[in-house]
């Protein structure tokens, strides 16, 4: 009888606890529910536009830091408002949307550093500027990037877009010659799939810091999100984003975004290789 007993109480004991363990399950199951709803709420689908498919992975952020004022003695390293602002944006979103669970690391180059070859086996994000990080246009022409900011004249800076080997179209932003103001800015943000590796590549780029930053707000607020062109599954797209109505050429984050549609283009696993072997020389 003992025996008998002892073997009774075990199953129940057991039962009990696979009880118990199915209901935690269904409780974290349902916060889990819950928790991603309130996330899709939120952020609408922006979670297709950062991630590769999974809840996680490995998020490297490079970006260039400015050159100091002698007067003034500012030194380097000098991050820009823009770069500094879009990295908190983003860096706010991505561990929202992978629940804590993406690693986040940042690179911060001077003018001529090259880009570091191993953070591409990662999810990137690559900020452009050339005055500060001067091998981004390179890398953009390598990869066959349609935009590209092609004239740094500080009082006209324009982007190109090529389409078979035609300039089509030059987007300027809008400056109030001898007062240093800006009315309205170009920005643009590029979406990779590397064909390396599987790996996500983002490049931001800007005229000025207003068009950078615009890039960045475009993709990391649902309001701004262009969706009806967007395809998560092409290997490479890219938009155009416009900044209007600039106040003291600084822009918040609740600034009035227009995107553009979504531009697919091609791109191989030579481009990349030689973009990032000359990058990284």
């Amino acid at each position: 009888m003992g025996d008998l007993l002892v073997q009774i109480i075990i199953a129940l004991v057991t039962g009990a606890a696979s009880s118990a363990l199915v209901v935690f399950l269904g409780i974290k199951s349902l916060k889990d529910y819950m928790k991603n709803n309130e996330i899709k709420r939120e952020y609408g689908n922006l979670m297709s536009f950062w991630s590769a498919g999974e809840v996680g992975g490995t998020y490297t952020l490079i970006f260039g830091s400015e050159p100091g004022n002698a007067a003034e003695f500012e030194v380097e390293p000098r991050v820009g408002y823009s770069q500094a602002f879009g990295i908190a944006e983003i860096t706010r979103l991505l561990e929202t949307l992978h629940e804590g669970r993406a690693t986040i690391q940042t690179v911060l180059l001077s003018k001529n550093d090259p880009l570091p070859k191993a953070a591409f086996n990662n999810h990137v994000l690559l900020f452009g500027g050339e005055l500060v990080l001067s091998r981004f246009r390179q890398f953009c022409l390598d990869l066959g990037v349609p935009f590209y900011q092609h004239n740094l004249k500080l009082d006209r800076r324009s982007f190109t877009r090529l389409y078979n080997a035609s300039v089509v179209e030059e987007l300027t932003s809008q400056v109030k010659y001898g007062e240093n103001k800006l009315f309205c800015d170009i920005g643009t943000v590029t979406r990779i799939i590397n064909p390396l590796n599987g790996k996500l590549l983002f490049l931001f780029n800007g005229n000025y810091s207003a068009g950078l930053l615009g890039a960045i707000l475009a993709t990391t607020r649902k309001e701004n999100f262009q969706y009806q062109s967007y395809d998560r599954t092409k290997p490479a797209q890219q938009a155009v984003v416009e900044v209007p109505n600039i106040q003291d050429n600084l822009i918040a984050r609740e600034h009035p975004i227009i995107m553009r549609g979504w531009i697919q283009f091609q791109i191989t696993a030579p481009q990349v290789t030689k973009g990032l072997d000359k990058a990284s020389a």
